[in-house]
């Protein structure tokens, strides 16, 4: 847990009236590897939700690397099409990649939508301002992929 987020919770853990708090960093893994009633814990579940989408996005990523550059494109932009169907309750193949995201449908709350899913599945952050452009969804997975070239160049 970083600093400032342990602050956060500061005046949380004030109201409690308790003499003593204490904000710790737990490597969840190897707790739940260490102790499996843990991770059986239904307490327990958003953090094991966490960590599999880690795992999920970080498979995501590596398969992407192996691709083609046109193979690439083509694998962002069907898992693209795969979260606007998914917010948007259509059918992925039924979505044109040159459409616009207003022609589908897409208003401000399924466009969070799809920026916290693109962030899950790629692990990158796609402003709202480019989905509010009204780009074609060809664009937003150029966009997407571009995000994740910068990425990677950064962490090598």
């Amino acid at each position: 847990m970083q600093a400032e987020e342990a602050l956060s919770h500061l005046p949380d853990l004030i109201d409690r009236d308790r003499d003593t708090v204490a904000a710790l960093a737990i490597d969840w893994e190897t707790c739940f590897a260490n102790h499996g009633a843990l991770e059986r814990n239904p307490k327990f579940a958003l953090i094991r939700r966490e960590k599999n989408v880690r795992n999920s996005s970080a498979q995501k990523l590596a398969h992407l690397q192996a691709l083609t550059p046109e193979a690439r494109y083509e694998f962002v932009l069907e898992n693209v099409k795969t979260i606007l169907g998914s917010v948007l309750k259509m059918e992925p193949d039924s979505i044109d990649p040159g459409a616009r995201p207003n022609e589908l449908g897409v208003d401000s709350l399924a466009g969070v939508e799809i920026q916290t899913a693109i962030k899950t599945e790629f692990n990158v952050e796609i402003s709202l301002l480019v989905l509010s452009r009204n780009e074609p969804i060809r664009e937003i997975a150029k966009n997407v992929l571009r995000q994740i070239s910068l990425n990677a160049m950064a962490s090598a």
